[in-house]
């Protein structure tokens, strides 16, 4: 193996590269190939369900205590986020639903989400099933109008877009996977030629010569292909014929 990597500049690094680019090329195939048939075939697409509702206003008074209105809103927002991820509504939806799905799992599937400055928030939910995705999103929807009745004693909290079946899956992100696994590839590729490279021993150039022996070349003896040699013999035998005339 050669001893001194650090004489390698970037010229010979790139040329390296350049005749052994059949490598890169060919590990980038397979990466983006391999990567295209998990995402297909291995890969359960997850589909998520959505449902928008709207906390409406109750009289500026909750509970005898007066606040601002954006106030209100967010504390009951805030309020009711923490309300759909407990343990008694997850308790509830899988009961209904008859769901085959511990409370922990359910619950790290419901997220709600909410606009800054705005009295709309929505709900989400995910699953590999979209049908079952969208009934319990609407469960939740439903669920979190019964607890605003019920709980904070308030009816100011109406659903306006029930969950639809979604048709497209947010994961996996097949794009994002196949342009990872198309650089990673490559980078592969990059790693096994300097493999290749740096643990070839024997000497192809002069250069070779000057770092292993450390002996200068007087001359070197170029290769022709068979076709190329016939044909520079045929070309001295003429000027040697051309020489004698």
């Amino acid at each position: 193996m050669r001893d001194d990597y650090s004489e390698i500049n970037m010229l010979e690094i790139l040329m390296i590269l350049k005749n052994k680019w059949w490598i890169i090329f060919l590990t980038f195939i397979v990466a983006v190939i391999s990567s295209s048939i998990i995402n297909m075939y291995y890969i359960i697409p997850v589909y998520q369900a959505e449902a928008a509702l709207f906390l409406g206003k109750e009289n500026d008074k909750i509970k005898g205590i007066e606040i601002g209105e954006f106030q209100i809103s967010n504390g009951l927002i805030n309020d009711y986020r923490q309300m759909i991820k407990t343990r008694l509504v997850a308790e509830e939806v899988i009961k209904d639903l008859d769901l085959n799905m511990s409370v922990g799992t359910f619950k790290s599937r419901v997220s709600v989400n909410t606009l800054k400055d705005s009295r709309l928030f929505t709900i989400t939910f995910q699953s590999t099933d979209p049908q079952l995705a969208t009934d319990v999103t609407n469960k939740l929807a439903e669920q979190i109008v019964k607890l605003a009745t019920e709980v904070v004693e308030v009816e100011n909290i109406q659903v306006i877009d029930n969950a639809i079946i979604p048709r497209y899956p947010i994961k996996p992100n097949k794009t994002l996977n196949i342009a990872i696994a198309a650089a990673f590839g490559m980078v592969i590729g990059v790693f096994v030629i300097f493999i290749l490279e740096f643990s070839d021993n024997t000497i192809k150039t002069s250069r070779d010569v000057e770092k292993v022996l450390g002996l200068y070349t007087l001359g070197e003896i170029p290769r022709f292909k068979k076709a190329n040699r016939r044909k520079d013999k045929e070309r001295i035998w003429q000027d040697e014929i051309l020489a004698i005339k």
